[in-house]
């Protein structure tokens, strides 16, 4: 789920995972998973086949993701599989980790996206706001104290 997360967009060239794992990249978002401020949903068919993700967790100022606004923000990042989208797969996830986030007294989320994208409409229609940038990605906050 994490490399469909941070995958291609579809119709672009999928290099395979081969080099984002060279980079490093599923240890930052996945190593010592379960520390405090982790917190994941899943979405599954009927026959239990996994077909989405949305998880947060908090990073440090000195190793952190591409969302990553400040150290008691959550960073959150979904992935759906690509015949599950378009379907409300998304927002119910979004939906439900948004609601745990309050329920876990968090003050706001996080995320990075590609701007003009599906996923990034989904995101402000949820209340995310653009408020920095992090090389191509959209930098998004929502405040979870607002109603």
């Amino acid at each position: 789920m994490l490399y469909e997360a941070a995958g291609p967009e579809p119709g672009e060239p999928d290099p395979g995972p081969s080099d984002w794992i060279a980079e490093g990249i599923p240890a930052l978002y996945l190593d010592g998973w379960g520390r405090s401020g982790d917190i994941a949903v899943v979405a599954e068919t009927a026959e239990r086949a996994l077909v989405g993700a949305a998880w947060f967790r908090l990073y440090f100022e000195h190793a952190h993701g591409w969302g990553f606004v400040d150290e008691q923000t959550p960073e959150l990042a979904i992935a759906v599989v690509e015949a599950f989208r378009r379907r409300g797969v998304g927002r119910a996830l979004l939906e439900n980790l948004i609601a745990r986030a309050r329920e876990a007294r968090f003050g706001a989320l996080s995320l990075s996206t590609l701007e003009n994208t599906s996923g990034a409409r989904l995101y402000e229609s949820l209340g995310f706001r653009r408020v920095g940038e992090f090389e191509e990605l959209a930098v998004m906050r929502m405040d979870l104290t607002q109603a």
